[in-house]
């Protein structure tokens, strides 16, 4: 969670920014707790074998242990069995914080010996540590006692895998397990608390923002911008603890207005406060391209120009005339993105010279290339 002021930006070309503190704010959670989750699918170690067909996770999936209905067995020591188990009652954005296996299980065979079991979990492909230590008995499977793996913090999203399983760890007497329930503890995530501190600052041509990140459960910030101060637009987002932005999708001159807020899966967060900055100006680009004709009749004599405007922020453009190339005097002006011009104050049988210029309160731009021309 990154706080960005006003003093952390540093002009030096591209904004850079130091991060100055740490906002500890916690964002709500509330905490909760799946029903029992048992077995919907095949895992990743299928070593046991089931007491019927070749298909290992129904053997397991019982809502209640049911002895020796079904189950798998193995009598080879370290051989894995594993089940997927559906994630679809915990909400994106949860934190798992506890994993409970709770088994039922035996020896596959009586006699002297001894037989071990152990449980075990997978999250997105990782393997935990075996845990229970399950000294078996009889053969006739039992519930036994349950398992916590505690102290996690697994984000849970649309892409999260999981899968529970049991090891038959040591011993001569093998195992079999009929079922093999879980339950998941959760905090569920809640609406991200609301950004602070928005601050906007223009730099050359690019306006730098920052604020603060108050809330520990975004997945990122969606910055929103408007040209008159009421009607927004999403310019962009940014991902999670990123309070960070730089808008180069700005002209000189311009005032842009910004507000911020943050989101996840549950939904966005209130908007930040309003914050803008103004572009500064610069001089205009040169007009290129300059070109006309002379046109004449009984009454009058006229030569129409044109030219590119190569601008958005002149204020207009002003036009030079000379008759010997040299000595040149403004002839007359057009308004911002006017880019004719129609000289009346010319004679017949005359040679011009013309070049243009675009301004604004910055200053000018430079000329145009000088286009000549004869009056008819």
């Amino acid at each position: 969670m990154v706080a960005c002021s006003k003093d952390l930006f540093k002009v030096l070309g591209v904004c850079a920014f130091v991060v100055a503190f740490f906002v500890a704010n916690s964002a709500i959670t509330s905490a909760a707790t799946t029903a029992t989750l048992l077995p919907a699918g095949e895992g990743t170690n299928l070593a046991w074998t089931p007491k019927s067909g070749v298909t290992h996770y129904t053997m397991v999936d019982e809502a209640s242990c049911n002895g020796t209905t079904d189950y798998v067995s193995e009598t080879t020591v370290g051989d894995r069995d594993s089940y997927s188990v559906s994630l679809s009652s915990i909400p994106n954005g949860s934190t798992i914080t506890n994993i409970a296996l709770t088994p039922c299980a035996s020896r596959s065979s009586n006699g002297g010996g001894s037989a071990t079991m152990n449980v075990f979990h997978r999250w997105n492909g990782a393997l935990s540590a075996d845990a229970g230590g399950y000294a078996l008995s009889g053969t006739t499977p039992v519930g036994l006692a349950t398992t916590n793996f505690n102290g996690l913090s697994y984000l849970k999203d649309s892409a999260s895998t999981f899968q529970v399983g049991a090891v038959y760890s040591a011993g001569t007497k093998g195992a079999r397990l009929s079922r093999l329930a879980t339950v998941i503890t959760y905090t569920a995530p809640t609406v991200p608390l609301t950004p602070t501190g928005a601050f906007a600052v223009a730099t050359g041509s690019q306006i730098a923002l920052s604020w603060n990140d108050v809330s520990n459960n975004e997945t990122g910030f969606s910055i929103e911008r408007s040209s008159n101060g009421a009607t927004y637009t999403v310019l962009a987002t940014t991902t999670a603890n990123n309070a960070i932005y730089i808008d180069t999708a700005v002209v000189p001159g311009g005032t842009y207005y910004y507000k911020i807020r943050a989101f996840n899966a549950v939904g966005f967060s209130g908007y930040s406060s309003t914050t803008s900055a103004v572009v500064p100006d610069v001089v205009p680009q040169a007009p290129t391209g300059l070109t006309g004709a002379a046109y004449a009749s009984s009454s009058t004599v006229f030569v129409a120009l044109s030219w590119n405007d190569n601008s958005s922020n002149e204020t207009g453009f002003s036009i030079e005339r000379s008759t010997d190339g040299v000595t040149f005097g403004q002839v007359g002006t057009t308004s911002t993105n006017n880019r004719f011009f129609t000289d009346y104050a010319v004679v017949s049988g005359q040679g011009y010279y013309y070049r243009v210029y675009a301004s604004n309160a910055v200053g000018n731009s430079g000329y145009s290339s000088t286009f000549s021309i004869s009056t008819p």
